[in-house]
């Protein structure tokens, strides 16, 4: 998998008009057969800060993504952020769970 984080700054007083726009977004990209999850989330201690994620089951998923007519509507939506947008792009080889840290832990 390959994940797309954006991590934006709402002015104050705007954040809700920038979650909306976000949840606007996220509904055509999630319908997407190849986005496996696509998720908004607030920070708890400046909600400001927003995070906006999307993971694609392969980088040319995510590259199509980036290509098309929908993906305009997000870099619009990063020149809202009063701070420059940080953006990252990330892939996962292995994804673990709960059995994970059971093992880890002796079954604990």
């Amino acid at each position: 998998m390959i994940t797309a984080t954006y991590k934006l700054v709402a002015p104050a007083g705007r954040e809700d008009e920038l979650l909306g726009v976000l949840r606007f977004f996220k509904g055509p990209t999630e319908a997407r057969r190849e986005c496996l999850l696509c998720t908004i989330s607030q920070d708890a201690d400046d909600p400001c800060v927003i995070t906006y994620q999307e993971g694609w089951r392969t980088e040319e998923a995510l590259k199509s993504h980036i290509r098309s007519d929908h993906y305009r509507q997000l870099l619009y939506i990063l020149e809202m952020s009063i701070a420059k947008p940080e953006i990252r792009f990330s892939t996962t080889a292995e994804t673990e769970g709960m059995e994970w840290i059971e093992a880890l832990r002796g079954g604990a």
